[in-house]
């Protein structure tokens, strides 16, 4: 699950138990069942009971996503507002029919994260294409009708269209994390690990070169990868290759209490994406006291100054100095737990879900019927 998709979440589940809001999610099969997962008490409407198979035909799956997702948009009864959980076509299209059928809805649309250009990303080029493409075509549509824009990064904030509304306005949010604690779940040590899409763009062919440098230095270094597959790449062939199956461990389909209990028995975050629209999983890992090492994003550098370290140079071997160095200077390591309790106040997602009410609601409407699709 991306950050934007975990703050969409969140917020709504908020919102979910105020007395002053009635919220509908529509969703498909894969929605339902990150909601079951996650254990999120939204009330859910399936709009697709086919799972979209990303591996097979990705773009057949998202169009007859679009096509449920507008077949709902016409049917259902228009909302005070719409809050579409994300930019992507599937969600941001059926978002705009809904509005065009009443100029008395609101409409709230996150932008967590700018793609990059096609020849800076990594991964399969046509795909990469093809979001770029799509996520400039949304933005353009964006301005024209949106009336609250979200982002967690001030700095892509002044990278957006103008809106062209009249009283809309671009919201600078906070991520959160959770406020409990898992004490039953006990789990094995890792000395790092990994959470987030394990696929070619989020770097994990030069995180796995990362750390066949560090296994040569430290031969029983151990990684745990945590998520799910997505599109071509092959985590455990990947694994193969290059000999670590004894130093890889790949997870799937965790639930969010297991995750974090493996978060917190680990020593070090590590990532070596190269493109990150904030970086929940760093927050994540910072909230659990646990050391972070990351190559420096503009994203990273504003949200996360405290608690992380990165190489002078984005390359798998800098990426694995830097983890050697946490992994063995038992010095430098206490110093960088100390600095993460010392230098961050992290909100709760209750405190965040209530300041987006406060933003994007109370602010926006008089009366406050909200509407997610997803």
């Amino acid at each position: 699950m991306t950050g934007g998709d975990r703050h969409g979440l969140e917020v709504l589940a908020g919102w979910q138990t105020r007395p002053d809001a009635a919220i509908t999610v529509y969703t498909t099969t894969i929605g339902a069942y990150v909601c079951e997962n996650y254990r999120y008490a939204l009330p859910l409407r399936v709009v697709s009971g086919r799972a979209i198979d990303f591996a097979r035909d990705p773009i057949i799956g998202l169009l007859r996503r679009l096509r449920s997702a507008l077949r709902v948009a016409l049917s259902v009864p228009v909302p005070d507002m719409i809050y579409s959980n994300s930019l992507y076509f599937y969600d941001l299209l059926p978002t705009l029919l809904l509005r065009l059928r009443s100029r008395q809805a609101r409409v709230v649309v996150p932008v967590f994260h700018l793609v990059a250009r096609p020849n800076q990303r990594r991964g399969n080029p046509i795909i990469n294409m093809l979001a770029y493409a799509e996520q400039r075509a949304m933005l353009r549509l964006v301005p024209i009708f949106a009336d609250v824009v979200i982002t967690a990064d001030p700095a892509l904030a002044k990278k957006l269209p103008k809106l062209r509304r009249r009283d809309a306005r671009i919201v600078i949010t906070d991520m959160g994390v959770h406020d409990r604690r898992d004490a039953n779940f006990a789990r094995e040590q890792h000395d790092a690990v990994y959470v987030g899409r394990l696929t070619a763009v989020k770097g994990l062919e030069e995180l796995l070169d990362a750390w066949t440098v560090v296994v040569k230095s430290l031969p029983a270094a151990e990684l745990a990868l945590i998520g799910n597959a997505i599109g071509e790449f092959d985590p455990a062939a990947a694994v193969r290759k290059r000999r670590l199956e004894r130093n890889v461990k790949i997870y799937h389909d965790v639930s969010d209490e297991e995750l974090r209990a493996h978060v917190r028995a680990s020593k070090i975050f590590i990532t070596a994406s190269r493109e990150e629209g904030y970086g929940i999983s760093i927050l994540d890992a910072l909230a659990e006291g646990v050391p972070c090492v990351s190559f420096d994003l503009p994203a990273f550098t504003s949200a996360f100054p405290y608690g992380r370290i990165s190489p002078k140079t984005m390359s798998a071997q800098g990426l694995a100095d830097c983890a050697i160095r946490l992994l063995t200077d038992r010095v430098e390591y206490a110093r960088f737990q100390d600095e993460i309790r010392q230098r961050y106040r992290f909100k709760t997602w209750g405190q965040v879900s209530e300041q987006m009410w406060d933003s994007c609601v109370a602010s926006t409407l008089t009366s406050s019927h909200a509407v997610s699709d997803r």
